[in-house]
C-alpha cells in the first residue's frame, strides 16, 4: 500500500480487493474513465478502480480538483507489480527530513503562510537522513535537539514549474537540549516558532496540512500508548 497526499487529499493505492474495506467505508465507488472526477459526485471517501496505464491520468485529475475536495481517495490498482515504480514514472521523488521535537509536554512548531507546521527540509547530497533532520530543526527554529528514534514517513505530492513532485519526509522524535536562541528562520518565510502543549493541539490540527495532522495524531496515539504501557 502507498499512502500520500495531493493538495490535502489522502490518497491510498491498494492492489488487493480484500484490503479495500480495512478501516474505511466509501460513499461512492467508480471504475475509472477520463474526466471522472469532474463529472461524478465527490464525497468524503471515494473508491476508484483503475488500470495501471491510466494511473497517471487519474493522479493528474486528482491534482486538478479545486473545490468540494474529498477527504480521501482510495485507488484500487489492477496490477501485481510494485506500486512505487509506477509512481516514479509520474513523479520526481525528493527526500526530506524533519523533527518532532519535545521539551517536557511541549511540542516545537513553526507558523508559516498562516499555517502551523513542523520543522523539516530537503536532505543535502551525501547527508545522512538523521543529520538532515537535526540540521533543519536548528536552521528553521534556532533550537538544538538530539534525535531519539525514527518515527514516521509521510509522502506529499505537489507541482513545481509543471513538474510533478512526490516528497518523502522521514520524521524523527527529538528532545530539545538548548532553545536559548530559539527564533524563526526569516529566510524561509517562517513567521513564528512556538512551544505548544501536546495536550492542547486541537486548534493546531484544525489549521495545519493533512499530512502533518496525520503525523501529529499518530504521535498523540504513540504518547498515550507509551504512557499506558508504563503503568
Amino acid at each position: 500500500m502507498q499512502l500520500f497526499f495531493i493538495h490535502n487529499i489522502l490518497i491510498r493505492i491498494l492492489k488487493h480487493l480484500d484490503l479495500v474495506n480495512m478501516g474505511r467505508s466509501y460513499e461512492h465507488a467508480y471504475n475509472y474513465r477520463p474526466h471522472i472526477l469532474s463529472t461524478s459526485i465527490l464525497t468524503r471517501h471515494i473508491l476508484i478502480q483503475v488500470e495501471p496505464e491510466r494511473l497517471g491520468q487519474l493522479l493528474i485529475e486528482i491534482s486538478q480538483i479545486s473545490s468540494n475536495k474529498p477527504t480521501s481517495i482510495t485507488i484500487l490498482l489492477n496490477t501485481k507489480d510494485d506500486v512505487f515504480p509506477l509512481l516514479q514514472q509520474y513523479f520526481k521523488i525528493i527526500n526530506a527530513a524533519g523533527g518532532i521535537v519535545t521539551k517536557g509536554n511541549q511540542l516545537l512548531m513553526i507558523y508559516r503562510a498562516h499555517t502551523w507546521d513542523l520543522p523539516k527540509g530537503r536532505i543535502e547530497a551525501g547527508e545522512a537522513t538523521i543529520n538532515a533532520a537535526i540540521r533543519e530543526v536548528h536552521e528553521e527554529c534556532g533550537v538544538r535537539a538530539v534525535a531519539t528514534a525514527k518515527f514516521y514517513t509521510t509522502w506529499h505530492a505537489f507541482q513545481v514549474n509543471r513538474v510533478n513532485v512526490l516528497k518523502e519526509t522521514t520524521w524523527y522524535t527529538m528532545n530539545c537540549i538548548d532553545d536559548t536562541h530559539m527564533a524563526p528562520q526569516k529566510e524561509e518565510a517562517i513567521d513564528r516558532v512556538a512551544w505548544i502543549d501536546i495536550n492542547q493541539l486541537t486548534p493546531i490540527l484544525e489549521n495545519t496540512y493533512a499530512s502533518i495532522r496525520l503525523l501529529l495524531q499518530a504521535y498523540q496515539n504513540h504518547i498515550k500508548l507509551t504512557r499506558t504501557l508504563d503503568y
